[in-house]
């Protein structure tokens, strides 16, 4: 293959990129849209039983993928000869393996940014079931945005584990085979590649994390058995150990991700991503929430103040799939909260409005015991007023009428006035006394002087 040949009628060779056993990359130009690409062979000699089927693989995988952290296939096809290609965007940059060869260890807060560039093309991953298998620093390629800000990208998905197809795409890899490379490889991968999931990519995560910052490997051995004797029995170097002026935090960070029990390991890349954001810089740190968005798209936390949904790390209203029937969806809590409020305010007018009606209800009954009026006074001319007598226990007869059809005088029994706090009651105002027929026989009691209502009476 020579610069100036055309492969697939329409890509121009301009150079050879990489080359390796299992085949080429070469850089190419469209004819038709002169857009400089990258292109990737299979050798004849290596497209043997289901290598073809995981180099196409590498292809399905990352078409699935919109991260801008994972390096974008553009077209498959055959050439004459029947050999597999795939077009890839071209990258220009290294990869971090040479960039840590340059620098011999990395800044605590480019390596922060750079494996949460790497999380943020896993969580989309994980989201879809597919499992990178092969993280190192070489499939980390470190590039530059439209804004020439760093950016890094997932590259080689050629070994994934993806969730099963309608294909047979998922069966693979059988039980007892072992893909990736040793050293960043966790102790379940090493027993079998098939029955992993995305926390085998975690624990690869913890192994480049921790080869970033130190400039050498938690695990080492002269050959793949003893590197996996080392993983299974053997405990890293403690990274402070290597670097003191590192953070206790993120010596931490790496012991979970190197943790040899799956379940001991950081639950998800969001998770890891959450970790990881106080050590990267102020501008970088929203990267976390977007990982946790990307990995859990149902995921809302409630904003301030109640209203709407924000995507967030913190875990909140999510899709729970019940067993075998349906799925349940909780509803967020800044959906619930006016609604609760709404019930509570028409329930306490209710009781609001109960409670003034049982009160003028109450206070238009009569009284339940008769309140006794006090017992009349004699006038003394020139005498002065006495003061109020003790109300009698029996209440006095009604008042006569005139006989000349005159108004019956007023009448001092109790109205159906509420009685007073304390007992206390004050009789209403009454008019002057009544004048006593001619005929009528001598009241038993002499008439109540005009002022009696004036007084005050002690209810029993």
């Amino acid at each position: 293959m020579a610069k100036g040949d055309v492969l697939a009628g329409k890509y121009v060779v301009d150079r050879v990129l990489a080359a390796g056993g299992m085949g080429v990359v070469v850089v190419a130009e469209h004819v038709d849209l002169h857009r400089r690409v990258a292109l990737k062979f299979l050798h004849r000699g290596a497209q043997g039983h289901g290598a073809i089927e995981r180099f196409l693989r590498e292809a399905r995988a990352a078409a699935q993928l919109e991260s801008v952290h994972v390096a974008r296939t553009l077209d498959t096809g055959k050439l004459d000869d029947g050999s597999p290609y795939i077009v890839m965007e071209l990258l220009e940059g290294r990869d971090l393996e040479e960039e840590l060869r340059s620098r011999a260890a990395l800044a605590l807060e480019d390596v922060a940014l750079y494996l949460l560039h790497a999380c943020d093309a896993l969580a989309e991953a994980h989201r879809l079931g597919i499992v990178h298998r092969d993280l190192k620093p070489s499939n980390l390629f470190l590039t530059k945005g439209p804004d020439g800000a760093p950016r890094v990208k997932v590259l080689d998905f050629g070994i994934s584990k993806l969730a099963p197809l309608g294909d047979g795409g998922g069966a693979l890899t059988s039980a007892e085979s072992v893909f990736g490379s040793p050293a960043y490889m966790s102790p379940e991968q090493m027993r079998s590649a098939r029955d992993v999931d995305e926390r085998a990519d975690i624990w690869s995560l913890g192994v480049v994390l921790y080869e970033l910052l130190t400039g050498r490997l938690p695990f080492e051995g002269r050959s793949a058995v003893e590197i996996a004797l080392c993983v299974a029995q053997k405990e890293p170097p403690a990274l402070r150990g290597l670097r003191p002026e590192l953070p206790e935090g993120v010596d931490a960070i790496v012991t979970r991700c190197l943790a040899k029990d799956a379940r001991d390991r950081f639950a998800d890349v969001a998770e890891l991503a959450r970790a990881l954001a106080p050590f990267a810089r102020e501008i970088d740190r929203a990267h976390a929430d977007r990982i946790a968005a990307i990995r859990h798209p149902h995921t809302r936390e409630p904003t301030r103040g109640g209203g709407g949904v924000a995507p967030s790390v913190g875990a909140y209203a999510t899709t729970v799939a019940a067993p075998a029937e349906r799925a349940v969806t909780t509803e967020p809590r800044g959906g619930a909260h006016p609604r609760l409020f709404l019930a509570g305010g028409a329930l306490g007018g209710l009781l609001l409005v109960a409670a003034v009606s049982f009160g003028v209800r109450r206070a238009t009954l009569p009284s339940e015991r008769p309140v006794e009026r006090a017992p009349p006074r004699q006038e003394a001319e020139g005498a002065e007023d006495p003061p109020p007598a003790v109300a009698p226990t029996t209440p006095p007869p009604a008042l006569a009428v005139s006989a000349e059809g005159e108004a019956p005088a007023a009448d001092l029994r109790p109205r159906s006035r509420a009685p007073a706090r304390g007992g206390l009651t004050r009789p209403p105002r009454t008019a002057a006394p009544p004048t006593q027929a001619p005929n009528a026989a001598p009241s038993a009691e002499p008439p109540l002087p005009a002022d009696a209502g004036r007084y005050w009476r002690t209810r029993e």
